[in-house]
């Protein structure tokens, strides 16, 4: 079995991971599974991605993907602002900040659903592929860095404030050492997320080349968004 197929024991058919019967013979593959169990393959992601992602593709109905892609776009939306403002330091207000929040969130999540369809069309030139499941893997691959929402924001928060997402002052001159060390983690789950991306493309497509530049454009593409795009709009 090569990473993105499951070979039919009975016919020696190569068939797609999302396939639960042999496309030749009829022949069942594995076990079918009808939802994704969360906690378990949260836990799995952390441990060996690549099984943990082969259970997102399994699972025929993608639960969880709506609450998912609003956590991952609000924590982009919070990088943007911690980028924009170590970067440009000067006092932004906005009395929506509701409406702010809503906007960039749709921002992040169209552009996610459109890199996952122009992934999923480029990974159909070397392979099969359906879109749910390039999107529930791309949305999966951020598992680490949604769930910093959960212990490490409230931690930056609690110590810095408004001060940690709007520079005035800038964290760094309150509390520096405390400063530096969450910056340094939140580093450290950015790339660890955007390495379970790479082993998730690499899954859907078998291809490292291909892989590796389609991870490139991506983090060209969300990095243009995050610094460019103002994180207060209204």
């Amino acid at each position: 079995m090569t990473n993105n197929y499951i070979v039919c024991q009975n016919c020696g058919e190569e068939n797609p991971l999302f396939f639960s019967k042999c496309g030749k013979c009829h022949h069942y593959l594995r076990a079918t599974v009808p939802n994704i169990d969360f906690w378990s393959t949260v836990w799995k992601i952390f441990e060996n991605p690549v099984d943990g992602l082969k259970n997102v593709i399994y699972a025929e109905h993608k639960n969880f993907i709506s609450f998912l892609t609003f956590f991952v776009s609000v924590k982009f939306l919070l990088i943007s602002a911690f980028i924009q403002s170590f970067f440009d330091d000067g006092v932004v207000k906005s009395g929506s900040f509701i409406y702010n929040l809503l906007l960039q969130s749709l921002i992040y999540s169209i552009f996610l659903i459109v890199f996952s369809a122009l992934v999923n069309l480029v990974i159909k030139s070397v392979s099969k592929s359906k879109f749910k499941n390039t999107f529930s893997v791309i949305l999966y691959s951020f598992i680490p860095l949604a769930l910093t929402l959960f212990f490490l924001t409230p931690i930056e928060y609690g110590i810095f404030g408004k001060h940690w997402f709007i520079f005035n002052p800038s964290p760094f001159l309150i509390k520096t050492i405390p400063a530096y060390i969450l910056t340094i983690i939140e580093g450290i789950f950015i790339v660890w997320s955007l390495f379970i991306f790479w082993k998730g493309v690499k899954l859907l497509s078998d291809s490292t080349l291909l892989t590796t530049a389609l991870t490139l454009v991506f983090i060209i593409s969300l990095g243009s968004i995050i610094y460019f795009v103002p994180y207060i709009i209204i």
